[in-house]
């Protein structure tokens, strides 16, 4: 896979292989167990299909509208007493009840949300960042720290050591013997920076 920048064993086993597995010498027989949804790969596009995790914007939206709410249920019985009482027409009241309803409801909240959202998508790609979606801009703005390993690696399969930093961001050779033995004994998925 070009996009591939790490070698991954999705599946440890000796017995097994998956689709687009190659061999190289030799010869093999085998026997198909699945096809479709049913294989590994199926079930893992399976399981994306689900509904995706809420953001921290999601939920923020999300306790505002219901606050909005409650205050409209509070203030709508409210101001229908006491139009009715003052003025004595009940009818009246309950269509003024309804009109404060309606115009605390927060029809534009779902449109203002999404105009600034997209303001900051463009202003992300003004300096080459693209966002598939846009409640993710929010958690890319709360981020401190986002580490990535692509450089370098789409284009030459290989990671190259510039520095070795202790927190302090001063050099530090217990720094790479803690890298080195993290590396070496490492179980799991193999991964480029383990070479």
């Amino acid at each position: 896979d070009p996009g591939q920048t790490l070698t991954r064993d999705p599946v440890e086993a000796d017995n097994l292989v998956l689709m687009g597995t190659s061999v190289t010498s030799g010869t093999a027989t085998g026997v198909v167990v699945a096809t479709g949804a049913d294989t590994w790969f199926g079930s893992m596009a399976g399981s994306l299909v689900g509904e995706r995790p809420q953001t921290n914007f999601d939920t923020g939206v999300r306790k505002v509208s219901f606050l909005l709410i409650r205050f409209m249920l509070v203030m709508v019985p409210v101001v229908f007493m006491i139009n009715g009482f003052t003025k004595g027409d009940w009818d009246e009241a309950f269509l003024f009840g309804i009109a404060v309803a309606v115009g605390l409801t927060p029809e534009m909240l779902p449109m203002v949300v999404s105009a600034n959202l997209a303001r900051g998508a463009v202003a992300m790609s003004r300096r080459k960042v693209v966002v598939k979606r846009l409640n993710a801009i929010q958690n890319l703005g709360a981020m401190d720290v986002l580490c990535t390993d692509k450089t370098g690696t789409l284009t030459e399969d290989r990671i190259v050591l510039d520095r070795y930093l202790d927190v302090h961001g001063d050099e530090d050779g217990e720094v790479l013997e803690y890298g080195y033995l993290n590396a070496h004994f490492q179980t799991g998925l193999r991964n480029l920076m383990d070479r």
